[in-house]
């Protein structure tokens, strides 16, 4: 009885955790946009996080190009609570790019 409890328990708070987990709120097109630096991606980022209010806001999730790494590193000195990341596919994308610039593979005949 105490094991089953323990087990409901638990899976009552996976339950509670992962529904509140993850949103993937819009995206944005700035191909237009002339000068797209550090400080647009940060004012983007920034009206975002004030669109949904910044005690929802955990992490803030990018591509990994130099701006927007900069803008997201600035809004975290900001912003302390709120954590930048890199998207982790691109991410794994450049290094097997790389990876693949530095292996030699014999041509198949």
């Amino acid at each position: 009885m105490i094991k089953n409890l323990f087990v409901q328990q638990s899976l009552d708070l996976l339950h509670n955790f992962y529904n509140l987990t993850q949103l993937f709120l819009k995206s944005v097109d700035a191909s237009n946009v002339a000068s797209r630096n550090i400080e647009y991606y940060f004012n983007l980022l920034e009206k975002i996080v004030e669109e949904v209010g910044e005690e929802y806001v955990v992490q803030v999730v990018t591509d990994n190009e130099a701006t927007l790494k900069a803008a997201g590193l600035k809004l975290m000195k900001k912003r302390h609570h709120l954590y930048w990341f890199p998207c982790a596919p691109r991410c794994l994308d450049l290094c097997i790019e790389d990876i693949g610039k530095k292996i030699k593979c014999p041509k198949s005949a």
